[in-house]
Parts: C-alpha cells; sequence; structure tokens
C-alpha cells in the first residue's frame, strides 16, 4: 500500500513546466466533444468493505452501470474506462487497484482528453484533502487518512497539469461521516467540475429496491445524462453544470423526502465555468 501511496503522489516534471506557459487557460469542453478515443474514465464502486461498514451491492451496481452510461450513451471506447467495482467482471477496488488505474489514467490524458472521475464509497477529509477509501481501508478516522485513503486532489491536480479538454468528477458518498462535514477544500484546474452526492453533513441515500437498485444521487445522473431516458435533463440539447446540478437537487432531493420522511439529500458541487457544457445529448 506504502508503494501504491508513492506513485500516486509522485508529480511529474511536466507539470511545473505547464504552470509556466503564458497561455489562457482555454474554456472546458463538453465530454462528447473529444473525439471517441480521447474520452477516458476511471470508475469505483466500493461495496465490500473488508473492515469498514459494508455498503451490500449499491456501489458496484452504481459503478456497473455508470460504465455502461459512458460506453453506450456517451460514446466512451470500453478500452478507455477503467472500472473497479466488487462484481464479475471487474477487479476489486482495493488501494493497490485504485492508485494504479489512477496511474493509467492520468498518464494516457492528453489535452484532447474529456475525463470523468466517479467513485461510490466511503470517504474522508483530513486537513482540507478528500481521501477516497477504497475496500481494504482498516480505518476511517480522519487522521489516519493518508495511511488509508486515495487523495483525490493529487488526482485532480496531476490531471489539471495534463491539460485536458474537460474533467467530471462524480462523488456518490455521505457527507456525515467523521471529517466530511464543511465545505469543500478541493481545488481543481479551471476546466474540472466537481459534484457531491450530498450536501455537507447529509447521508447519501439508495433507492428503494421496488424503485431502483442504486445510490439516489446515481440513479438520477444516469438520468440526467441518458438522451434515450424518459427523464434526460435535456434530451434534445446541451446540458450545463448549472442545469445539471439543479437536474439532481430538484430530482434527487424529492425522492429522498418522500422516501425517508422528510429527509434532506441536497447534491452540491462546484466548477470554475458553471455555463459551460458538460455534455450534448443530441449528438
Amino acid at each position: 500500500m506504502a508503494l501504491a501511496t508513492a506513485a500516486l503522489a509522485s508529480v511529474t516534471a511536466a507539470r511545473g513546466q505547464a504552470l509556466l506557459t503564458v497561455s489562457p487557460p482555454r474554456p472546458p469542453g463538453a465530454l462528447t466533444d473529444a473525439p471517441p478515443e480521447a474520452r477516458r474514465a476511471l470508475v469505483v464502486g466500493a461495496a465490500d468493505y473488508r473492515t469498514l461498514p459494508r455498503l451490500e451491492l449499491r456501489p458496484s451496481l452504481d459503478a456497473r452501470d455508470t460504465d455502461n452510461l459512458l460506453r453506450f450513451q456517451l460514446g466512451f471506447q470500453a478500452r478507455n474506462i477503467l472500472t473497479l467495482a466488487d462484481i464479475a467482471p471487474y477487479k476489486p477496488p482495493t488501494h493497490a487497484n485504485i492508485a494504479i488505474e489512477a496511474e493509467r489514467l492520468i498518464a494516457a490524458t492528453t489535452p484532447d482528453s474529456s475525463v470523468v472521475l466517479y467513485f461510490s464509497g466511503h470517504g474522508v477529509r483530513y486537513r482540507d484533502e478528500d481521501y477516497l477509501l477504497p475496500i481494504d481501508a482498516v480505518s476511517a478516522e480522519p487522521e489516519e487518512a493518508a495511511d488509508n485513503g486515495i487523495p483525490l486532489g493529487d488526482i485532480l491536480r496531476r490531471l489539471d497539469a495534463r491539460r485536458p479538454r474537460s474533467v467530471l468528477v462524480l462523488l456518490d458518498g455521505s457527507r456525515k461521516l467523521p471529517g466530511m462535514g464543511g465545505p469543500s477544500a478541493l481545488k481543481v484546474g479551471p476546466t474540472t467540475a466537481v459534484l457531491y452526492a450530498s450536501g455537507s453533513g447529509e447521508l447519501s441515500r439508495d433507492g428503494s429496491t421496488n424503485d431502483f437498485n442504486n445510490g439516489v444521487f446515481t440513479r438520477y445522473l444516469l438520468d440526467a445524462l441518458n438522451p434515450n431516458a424518459e427523464n434526460a435533463a435535456n434530451p434534445k440539447g446541451e446540458v450545463t453544470f448549472t442545469l445539471l446540478r439543479a437536474y439532481l437537487q430538484q430530482r434527487v432531493g424529492q425522492y429522498v423526502n418522500n422516501a425517508y420522511a422528510g429527509a434532506k439529500q441536497t447534491p452540491d458541487g462546484f466548477s470554475a465555468a458553471p455555463s459551460a457544457t458538460i455534455a450534448k445529448l443530441n449528438q
């Protein structure tokens, strides 16, 4: 695990060179603007935790369905979607596997790339850094995050150094765990957008088995970005970050309020360019 952490934390010399450029940052492009071969994703569904509370199968099903959305609706090539989940045919989302696949994603990212980073599972925040917890994490205590988790901010900083066309980060996890309250301190690049499944101090809920087998956030995310879904966010046009966030807040909030006796779940997030287009569903 220590070797995987060291590999993930390394910073290339190219990053320093990129920071010296005098050219202004370009506005983010839509995921669907990139050539199909340049659309890349890391999709992780961590459910079968060995020490931390297990999450049944929902995160793994979330990862599988997100993989399918990217492949069949948004034009990502199968070989460019790196998916880890606790169900066949995927590799398990251990610390080593997540670190390895994150390295592959970063290395393959170019200025032509549109990138999706999706994670469903446990997370923790410590000293202004968000950590994704793999299934072999032995603690969710914030003070032990660096030993157990994958530092999300480091992945995003290194992706930004590659100057991709766009990066969309989707995090389906509760923000009521130790250290996850309060606003995010993630520092993101000019082409990166981040969406959290819930607001500060809220749980990320699962759908009723009578309704669907996903987390509520992921279920409505899948609908929002699927041009063939009855509830697509904008089936005949562009889905901006602002539109997607508002759509998820309305749909997720309404479902959770009705299904969980008035409970609240308010997806939130941020983008340097909130009016930028996330996807063009009519392509």
